[in-house]
């Protein structure tokens, strides 16, 4: 009888183990960079997306190696090179609008030019309402320059 109870609470342990990973596989399979972003921060400052005609994003376009968004003001697009977290953004293409407050957009541009690699996080917590993910650019520092978070 008492070989019995350790055979069961061996498999139960074993069992509990084994759906944990596939969570784990599950939860970082869906993080990916190829979708829609929206710009939360520009070097650690948050914006405030008020002043803007737009609202700064950004999409990597896996079949394409395109990425392509908007930086507050005008629209822009270029190529993109990209192995495990290391990303190299090509030349960018941008409209050449002229709008009230183009600070944003000139921070954002600078910073664009300087993106190295990325980092992608699951978001939870008592702040946010639901799971959301980020995405975060960093230059050849390992520096935070641009913060994202998934858009919807």
């Amino acid at each position: 009888m008492r070989q019995l109870i350790i055979i069961v609470i061996v498999f139960m342990m074993t069992s509990c183990g084994s759906q944990k990973n596939m969570v784990k596989e599950t939860k970082t399979s869906e993080i990916s960079i190829f979708q829609q972003w929206k710009l939360e921060s520009i070097r650690g400052e948050y914006l405030d997306i008020n002043a803007l005609s737009k609202e700064p994003q950004i999409t990597f376009d896996k079949s394409e190696n395109r990425f392509f968004g908007n930086d507050g003001c005008n629209s822009f697009s270029g190529s993109f090179k990209s192995e495990g977290n290391k990303i190299i953004l090509g030349p960018i293409m941008a409209t050449k609008m002229a709008c009230m407050n183009m600070l944003i957009p000139n921070k954002y541009n600078q910073a664009l030019s300087k993106v190295a690699s990325f980092n992608l996080k699951q978001l939870k917590g008592e702040d946010r309402q639901k799971e959301n993910y980020q995405l975060q650019l960093l230059d050849q520092n390992s520096s935070v320059i641009l913060q994202f978070v998934k858009a919807e």
